[in-house]
């Protein structure tokens, strides 16, 4: 396979895994701000702290009101960390690709497109935004669901599950960072309503269901964070990321520059607990990993990426 069809699949998985997560995340805060008493709620400045562009919304030159980082994050297809410019970036990225991809996962993902080109600056206010980012969580699943049904298990395929991967590990880590910070950070705390904003946190990541059959309906802070990151059977989880990972790698050659890393994620993970960690040590401990994360991204750029074949 040439490194270059193998680059434009790890990134088509990429962006179609962060438009569906920034759905999601972007719902749970929309939802959790009418939810909660004022001064209790999370502010929308966190969903730029996700992400880390706080230096692209300044560039932006807007007021940080409800309205404006909507549009920020949901409709400008010049803003890299937009829906819309994920949308596009993956549909480009299939596009010159088209030839690995089955027929049906090009169609599915061109209609994705062409749903939130139409619809995403329609979609800004609260009338409509729910709407939509369901609608898109809908398609980014059945999109995802297609490559698992019909994509052919060859190098393409490890590809474009490493994009998937790395992506949610990127994510996840991003968000329990963020958003735990956040809940310590408020102006005023209700214990009455953190069980709620905790609850939000498991949902953003599609982990509350799950939550719940496992610990119940009451959610605490350690044991969501614990959840997130080590429970094995949870796709989202930064357990099961890494073992699926270590997979994916496995039959590929050249697997020996990224093993180190993966190796030191599984130790990182072992000395993993917050129910014995402070708030401080738990985020510390969370972004060694983010950041091992991020180099085995890195090598898997200059190693597959930068040659001519894989």
């Amino acid at each position: 396979m040439l490194s270059r069809v193998a680059e434009r699949l790890f990134w088509t998985a990429r962006y179609l895994e962060r438009a569906e997560s920034l759905a999601r995340v972007i719902k749970t805060l929309s939802r959790l701000r009418m939810d909660v008493p004022k001064g209790t709620e999370l502010p929308w400045t966190t969903l730029l702290t996700i992400l880390g562009n706080h230096p692209e919304y300044k560039a932006y030159g807007r007021a940080l009101t409800e309205t404006n980082i909507m549009k920020f994050m949901i409709s400008e297809i010049e803003i890299p960390t937009s829906i819309l410019f994920a949308v596009n970036s993956a549909r480009e990225n299939a596009r010159t690709t088209r030839g690995v991809l089955p027929t049906e996962v090009w169609e599915c993902l061109n209609e994705l497109y062409l749903f939130c080109k139409d619809n995403a600056n329609k979609s800004v206010a609260r009338k409509n935004r729910f709407k939509f980012l369901n609608e898109l969580e809908r398609r980014c699943q059945l999109l995802n669901g297609l490559m698992m049904l019909i994509q052919r298990r060859d190098h393409g395929y490890r590809f474009i599950t490493l994009g998937h991967l790395l992506e949610r590990i990127d994510f996840t880590l991003r968000v329990i960072n963020t958003l735990s910070s956040a809940i310590s950070e408020r102006i005023e705390s209700n214990p009455a309503f953190d069980s709620l904003i905790w609850a939000g946190l498991l949902e953003s990541l599609a982990a509350r269901g799950s939550y719940r059959r496992s610990y119940g309906p009451l959610v605490e802070p350690d044991s969501a964070i614990n959840f997130l990151v080590l429970e094995p059977e949870l796709p989202r989880s930064i357990a099961f990321c890494v073992k699926n990972l270590k997979k994916a790698y496995r039959p590929m050659k050249k697997k020996s520059v990224v093993m180190p890393s993966i190796n030191l994620l599984e130790q990182l993970l072992l000395k993993f607990n917050a129910f014995d960690m402070s708030d401080v040590a738990i985020r510390e401990a969370l972004e060694q990993v983010l950041l091992t994360a991020f180099s085995i991204s890195d090598t898997s750029t200059k190693t597959w990426f930068m040659s001519e074949s894989i």
